[in-house]
């Protein structure tokens, strides 16, 4: 009887290991053969892919497979900057090399804002533009404002007096948000964020999405998202440090000196045109971290008007007017002053993905800004922030993946004095979000994701009563639910609605309906229709 159980056994070891046939694979980009890490490769016995488990190439490009029992299967790689590919597998085979093609347009490239989950950019059913983050810096963008600027149509951006005024395609900075790894942040002027607080060195790629989002993002997506997708390591250790110095916009004070009554002013105003920044990480195990770290400083000056006024009153125009009349200011316009910044930034993620079906962040980060006018008041403007958080992702094989998060973030802004240490706090502004999403693909050419997030959001400043500060406070509970639906290979369709419950005004809905028509792999033509609803502060 025992030799008969041994022998039982070792006919299942044997049996198991012949069934767990394995495969190894190496991926190298073509034209350089440097290895590819960090791709995904999803393999299954069908070539539909149903069915499929994922693994990650290591830092020489190579993956181990194991073959299904039948000693074949099917396999699918997917890299951002390269164009996907499929192939088939064989036991036996000597191990085959493949070589991935530069996906030059980006349009395979992997993106996640207009639907909450991974697809190429051609199978989007919403517009979205993409834009690199290295490309942005190649390009010699100094900062985000200037890159958003130039590279995306339809948006505007200019100074104000609190700051910088952003519109994208009419609508103001109220109807466009923006999100950092999809999470809100706060600490807005008339919807304007301090764009100054973004490390354009830490991103990885920048996703716009135009037109009416609130399904997926809430009442502020009314006219556009922009979605800031920070680094993330995919090597065993990535190090980029720089800096950058440029000459001063304008020369206010020559050596001031510490006996002036204003020399922190003078001082201040004269800050150098200087950037530094170091962005590193490492991949090591089941753990990788990211760690930006950024200094910039401005100087003040004014913009001087070129010319005087001119104004004329065309006889064409004016019939009554005997012939042009041209009108010319006297004397030229002031001059605009320009405030100078000081600010510094850090930001650390850190995750831990024990397998394929787990991932766990955690994240946090922390920025200061002294912003310094003109005006010698003895005052300058002083601002900090705080943002921190976690999330947990599940998947369950092919057929949902459940994600959990907490994000906040804490804002303060300061009028700081000059010559005493002593500040005044003018502006606070807190959220904390937490929100529990479940998608799944299970359905054949449906891609589903449901939805529920609660958003806690405290503003005190003293521009609500006579200079007094004061608390508004919002607290809404959202669901959502979308379903993308593949028709064929020309149509896709994405339905969705948004339900939002707030205390003051109650229970509303918005729905969503997007169309993606392709007659061929050259033409992609886009339509959508939704219905907006924008809450306050109470």
């Amino acid at each position: 009887m025992r030799k008969l159980f041994l022998m039982t056994c070792l006919f299942l070891t044997a049996f198991t290991a012949l069934a767990q046939e394995r495969v190894s694979l190496r991926f190298l980009e073509k034209g350089t053969e440097l290895p590819v890490a960090g791709a995904k490769v999803a393999y299954s016995p069908r070539q539909d892919m149903r069915g499929a488990i994922y693994a990650v190439t290591d830092k020489n490009g190579n993956v181990s497979l194991s073959l299904p029992p039948r000693g074949e299967g099917y396999y699918r790689i997917t890299m951002l900057g390269y164009i996907p590919l499929s192939g088939k597998i064989s036991a036996g085979e000597p191990s085959p090399v493949v070589y991935l093609e530069e996906d030059v347009l980006g349009l395979n490239e992997v993106v996640v804002t207009g639907s909450r989950t991974e697809r190429p950019l051609k199978r989007s059913p919403v517009t979205t533009q993409v834009l690199s983050g290295q490309a942005m810096v190649d390009a010699g963008y100094a900062n985000l404002q200037q890159a958003l600027q130039q590279e995306t149509p339809g948006l505007n951006i200019q100074k104000v007096g609190f700051g910088n005024e952003i519109s994208m395609q009419g609508l103001d900075a109220r109807h466009v948000l923006f999100l950092m790894d999809g999470e809100r942040m706060t600490g807005d002027m008339a919807g304007n964020l301090d764009y100054e607080r973004f490390n354009l060195h830490a991103i990885d790629r920048i996703e716009i999405v135009k037109g009416a989002s609130s399904t997926l993002y809430g009442s502020r997506a009314t006219g556009a998202v922009i979605n800031l997708i920070t680094k993330k390591s995919a090597r065993p250790l990535s190090i980029d440090a720089g800096v950058r110095y440029g000459q001063m916009n304008e020369r206010n004070y020559k050596n001031p000196s510490k006996k002036d009554f204003l020399y922190m002013f003078e001082k201040n105003a004269d800050r150098p045109n200087f950037q530094a920044w170091t962005s590193g990480g490492f991949k090591a195990g089941a753990f990788t971290s990211q760690t930006d770290v950024w200094y910039s400083s401005s100087d003040a000056f004014y913009l001087y008007q070129a010319e005087n006024d001119r104004k004329v009153y065309t006889k064409e125009a004016n019939p009554f007017l005997p012939h042009d009349i041209v009108l010319e200011s006297v004397l030229p316009r002031s001059p605009m002053g320009i405030e100078g910044t000081e600010h510094a930034s850090a930001s650390q993620k850190l995750w831990y993905e024990p397998h394929e079906n787990l991932t766990v962040l955690l994240y946090g980060s922390a920025f200061f800004m002294n912003t310094y006018d003109l005006i010698q008041d003895l005052n300058f403007s002083q601002s900090r922030d705080f943002t921190g958080g976690a999330k947990v992702t599940y998947r369950l094989k092919n057929r949902f993946t459940v994600t959990g998060s907490l994000h906040s973030d804490f804002y303060d802004r300061f009028k700081r004095h000059e010559r005493i240490d002593e500040r005044l706090k003018v502006y606070k502004s807190r959220i904390v979000q937490p929100r529990l999403s479940v998608t799944s693909d299970y359905f054949r050419g449906h891609s589903l994701i449901f939805g529920i997030e609660h958003i806690t959001d405290d503003l005190t400043s003293d521009r609500f009563v006579n200079r007094v500060m004061t608390t508004r406070s919002l607290r809404e509970t959202e669901y959502f639910l979308q379903d993308e639906w593949t028709v064929n290979r020309r149509w896709m369709l994405s339905a969705g609605i948004r339900t939002n419950f707030s205390r003051v005004f109650g229970f509303m809905g918005m729905p969503k309906l997007a169309v993606k028509y392709s007659p061929d792999e050259r033409w992609s033509f886009r339509a959508n229709a939704s219905m907006e609803r924008r809450v306050g502060k109470e």
